[in-house]
């Protein structure tokens, strides 16, 4: 059998083939790298938010069971709190006659306090923290405890909380790990065990011989739960933004607020204080007689998340900055009624993160609170 030169490959079919396997190659390389690159953005979205949505998930979860155990109590003509006692028999010490009960008003030894952290921190004494944005603070039965004597009993009130704090990871890592990934906006979950819980103790200093300074009245107990670092827990890094809004349902808000639903009428300055009408405190004076004891039936909370690698290029650009500083917005978020909208402050910071080529996810929800039972009386 014979062989014909004709049935061989020449050299420039083989050229032509080995090229077309090259671009194939190529093409394939590409598809993979871009296939892979697309998994590990992916998997580093899915981590970095997954932390972010479970700490969501948390505080809707544990602030919509705030309560104030209120109850209807006896006050004086001015409105202030007094025992009940029987004026025609005896005064107590140090009361007058103008002292005497009147009327009855809503009463709770509990507390429910929201707004800038700043000025919540500032109020209770709180220091020595790089706090930003705002917080939420509240009494509920969450049942926490260290001490196993009270672990059979379920229920118990403990203080709760939610805050930003600015760390050094440095601090979040152990120290056999060298790698520095610099500052990073973390959110802080307040949980103080039940058998600390200082509440009543802050209520002591209504009376003349109790330890606690009536000055320190109003916010001792925040005081007592930030006071111990195991009460702190830093629960999601890259939180940018963290927004608590106090408010009534839109129909409700509607007829007490001009027709406005915006958020404004309970927490003008997003500041909301259920004891506001004793302690002077000066977010929300105008609507004080309105909180008195009260939980805001509504709470929005709006939380902005960035993943890792956005959250280190931030870190590596500005440093040790909150990032609503760094992004120019140090600000915003002052005003409830600038929240949403095409032109509000929420859609300011998203157009600047994109600016910035910032990965980040925005979780917004609003919390009922089930025991609030809102009443203008």
């Amino acid at each position: 059998m014979r062989l014909s030169w004709s049935s061989a490959f020449t050299l420039i079919e083989m050229l032509v083939g080995v090229a077309v396997m090259a671009l194939i190659m190529t093409l394939l390389f590409q598809v993979f790298s871009g296939t892979t690159d697309i998994w590990k953005n992916t998997t580093s979205k899915v981590g970095s938010f997954q932390s972010a949505r479970a700490a969501f998930e948390s505080i809707s979860r544990n602030l919509s069971q705030s309560t104030l155990q209120v109850y209807l109590g006896y006050a004086d003509s001015s409105g202030a709190p007094v025992p009940l006692f029987n004026p025609s028999f005896k005064l107590p010490a140090g009361m007058g006659r103008n002292q005497i009960p009147t009327q009855y008003l809503r009463g709770s030894e509990l507390h429910f306090v929201a707004g800038p952290t700043s000025d919540v921190f500032g109020d209770a004494g709180v220091s020595g923290l790089t706090a930003t944005g705002q917080c939420v603070f509240f009494q509920a039965p969450l049942g926490f405890v260290y001490d196993e004597l009270y672990k059979p009993y379920e229920g118990l009130v403990t203080c709760g909380g939610y805050y930003l704090e600015l760390i050094d990871t440095k601090d979040l890592q152990p120290s056999f790990i060298s790698s520095q990934r610099g500052y990073r906006s973390c959110l802080v979950e307040v949980l103080q065990p039940a058998e600390n819980n200082a509440i009543y103790d802050s209520t002591n200093a209504l009376n003349a011989n109790a330890p606690v300074a009536d000055s320190n009245y109003d916010l001792q107990w925040l005081r007592s739960a930030m006071s111990s670092k195991k009460s702190r827990h830093v629960v999601a890094e890259n939180i940018i933004l963290l927004v608590f809004l106090p408010k009534l349902a839109p129909i409700d808000e509607k007829a007490r607020n001009n027709g406005n639903a915006d958020g404004t009428f309970l927490a003008p300055s997003y500041a909301y204080d259920s004891r506001s009408w004793e302690s002077g405190y000066s977010g929300d004076g105008k609507v004080a007689p309105y909180t008195r004891n009260q939980l805001p039936p509504l709470v929005e909370v709006v939380m902005v998340a960035l993943d890792e690698r956005s959250a280190g290029r931030l870190a590596e650009k500005y440093g040790a900055q909150a990032p609503l500083s760094a992004l120019g917005m140090a600000s915003a978020f002052r005003d409830p009624a600038a929240l949403h909208g095409p032109s509000g402050d929420l859609a300011a910071l998203e157009t600047r993160l994109q600016s910035e080529n910032l990965t980040y996810r925005v979780f917004r929800s609003d919390v009922q609170i089930e025991g609030a039972k809102w009443s203008d009386d």
